[in-house]
């Protein structure tokens, strides 16, 4: 399952932006053996515990103005 864990991690876009937990995808990328064996122990624990963390569940969501059309927005779009 370790090399499922690898080839998931080369898989990342770079430049994205972080989580709620404020890790950078190239963090992930270039944490070398270190980062490969953390994330196989976390992704391990939940496969056993069968319980995925709850902040897993969260995202952030960000209104950007692109420049076209009113840049009021609407309640029904929260």
């Amino acid at each position: 399952m370790i090399t499922e864990v690898y080839e998931a991690m080369n898989k990342i876009k770079a430049g994205k932006a972080p989580g709620v937990c404020g890790i950078y995808p190239e963090y992930i990328q270039h944490g070398g053996s270190d980062a490969l064996r953390t994330l196989h122990k976390i992704v391990t624990q939940i496969w056993k515990e069968e319980v995925v963390p709850e902040e897993w569940h969260q995202g952030i969501i960000i209104l950007l103005y692109k420049g076209k059309g009113s840049t009021s927005y609407s309640q029904s779009i929260l």
